[in-house]
């Protein structure tokens, strides 16, 4: 809903004949956030699942490792 709004607000902002583009570079811009965001968090919990299953503070595959790696990320 919040990127929803702030695209409207970002195209009433400027001149009829540059909304498009703003809208456009608005969304491109937060997609490319929103991936880079989400891979960086993908890399910080597999690094802290597999420290977790190798100083062997819990089992290999484990739910408890997912969920150390998920925390952490979050």
């Amino acid at each position: 809903m919040v990127f929803t709004v702030a695209l409207l607000v970002v195209s009433e902002v400027f001149p009829e004949k540059d909304q498009a583009l703003a809208g456009a570079v608005f969304n491109t811009v937060g997609q490319f956030g929103q991936s880079l965001g989400l891979a960086i968090i993908g890399v910080i919990s597999n690094a802290v699942t597999q420290a977790a299953e190798k100083d062997g503070s819990v089992s290999y595959g484990s739910a408890m490792a997912l969920m150390k790696g998920y925390r952490a990320a979050f």
